[in-house]
């Protein structure tokens, strides 16, 4: 289908298509930087919107790159994408979602639901046609929890859904480094659960405590460079370590590294009911800061079943 029918069908106005041709061909051909093809683009701008005569132009550009617009394959794409989870109170608390470009960093307590929180946006990107790479670096594989969040087996997701496996700090850097190697096209979101585990191993020792700290820096710079550059949404999970002087009475591993990268930072706790999980954003500021959940046996929730209890 040529771009002229897509906007004269009225489902796709110029202004949403040029965002989308510009991401579509960057992920296939692997432009670096992303700018670079977005100056390519930009001249083409007529007044506030994209006119015909311009996307003359850019068929002319997608034909050079040898780019076949199918019409079961598009979804279009804004500059500023937000992945919603579902979850009318969590997507308020992220101010609509995982957003594309940005680093959204999640810490909790052991058992305060922070795999599940990621993978029920794991589940919305696939329910959306969008992939994800999974860097896994628990020692229990999110397979099994994967399948009962999103009602699939995992072999029909294997197309949606690339998990990596880090044994070490030292791998770790090597698949984060790599991402963008095992990042295929439509790929949108990347999970890390959890980006300190490893880190925490190595840092033990005070001979190597220095050189883990400033290789787990990096790791998160690659990372936000990833979001920011290809236009993903990042989403990073972080132990905790105890501080009495917080009513929480913990603080995330490698506070000043997360938050000098994070973009978002959202605190998880176990509440008083049985099931219940608070999240609190912790930045940036803003109104509806604070949220609850209900974890079931298939993900989150925000109504608490009561038959269940």
């Amino acid at each position: 289908m040529c771009v002229e029918s897509l906007i004269a069908s009225g489902q796709y106005d110029a202004r949403s298509l040029c965002p989308w041709i510009v991401r579509c061909t960057y992920r296939i051909f692997q432009f670096k930087p992303l700018e670079k093809l977005q100056r390519m683009v930009e001249p083409l701008r007529v007044g506030d919107c994209y006119g015909y005569d311009s996307f003359l132009h850019v068929r002319l550009l997608l034909l050079a790159t040898l780019i076949t617009v199918g019409s079961d394959t598009l979804r279009p794409v804004s500059p500023d994408l937000t992945l919603p989870s579902g979850i009318g109170t969590l997507d308020r608390l992220l101010m609509g979602g995982l957003h594309d470009g940005q680093f959204t960093h999640v810490f909790g307590e052991a058992a305060s639901g922070k795999t599940t929180l990621a993978l029920q946006f794991v589940s919305a990107a696939c329910r959306l046609g969008i992939r994800t790479i999974l860097v896994n670096s628990e020692s229990s594989s999110p397979i099994e929890r994967l399948e009962q969040v999103t009602g699939k087996e995992f072999r029909s997701l294997e197309d949606s859904v690339r998990i990596l496996v880090p044994k070490d700090f030292d791998e770790q850097a090597t698949v984060i480094d790599d991402l963008e190697l095992y990042a295929r096209t439509g790929t949108g979101l990347v999970v890390v659960d959890t980006l300190t585990r490893l880190y925490r191993v190595v840092a033990e020792d005070k001979k190597s405590a220095y050189a883990a700290h400033r290789e787990l820096n990096r790791q998160a710079g690659v990372l936000k460079g990833l979001a920011k550059h290809r236009g993903m949404a990042v989403l990073v999970l972080n132990q905790v370590r105890g501080r009495v002087d917080q009513d929480t009475g913990f603080e995330p591993v490698a506070r000043n590294i997360m938050e000098y990268w994070g973009d978002f930072g959202i605190k998880m706790h176990v509440g008083g009911a049985p099931g219940e999980r608070v999240l609190e954003r912790v930045f940036p500021e803003g109104d509806y800061s604070k949220c609850i959940l209900y974890m079931t046996s298939s993900g989150f929730t925000a109504v608490r079943d009561e038959k269940k209890q």
